[in-house]
């Protein structure tokens, strides 16, 4: 179970040991394979995911374009936390690269305890915001380098076929 994992979190870290119980109560341990969808794009948000071993990738789908692989979640990293932010579906897909394991924190849960709980709602969120930020640095550099190699892909294409031409 979560027993002594949350305290070590990153995310949780500062938690006074009552704090911790308190969310400890609301995570749910679940296991994945290789392969397996944890949740896809456009479902219903409803846990947050902190991985506990293995690797999950995070892909999102613009309505214009390929799927993009905007994360490789490793240990103790966050995913899913459309749930946790009230948002009512996932905006990218999860899934398994690796056998392992992750702990389920069910959103409406989290927020309600952080509404009962100010002092762990600031902690949470601040420590939430700048995962969130981080991955979307990420995404924008992943997007701007396609977006490059396909400009520079087109103009020695578009170059080549004037030389030809």
């Amino acid at each position: 179970m979560a027993i002594g994992l949350v305290d070590k979190h990153p995310l949780f870290c500062g938690l006074t040991p009552a704090q911790y119980q308190v969310l400890q109560e609301m995570m749910v341990e679940e296991r994945f394979s290789t392969g397996e969808v944890i949740y896809e794009q456009g479902n219903p948000a409803i846990n947050m995911y902190i991985v506990t071993q293995g690797m999950v990738r995070v892909r999102y789908k613009p309505h214009d374009g390929p799927w993009l692989d905007v994360a490789t979640i490793q240990k103790d990293g966050v995913f899913g936390w459309s749930a946790t932010l009230g948002h009512p579906f996932y905006t990218s897909s999860a899934i398994a690269l690796t056998d392992g394991s992750i702990l389920a924190i069910n959103g409406s849960q989290l927020r309600s305890e952080c509404l009962q709980h100010p002092e762990i709602g600031v902690i949470i969120l601040d420590r939430l915001a700048g995962a969130i930020a981080d991955r979307l640095r990420t995404a924008q550099e992943q997007i701007t380098r396609m977006v490059s190699y396909e400009m520079e892909y087109n103009e020695s294409a578009g170059g080549r076929r004037k030389t030809h031409g």
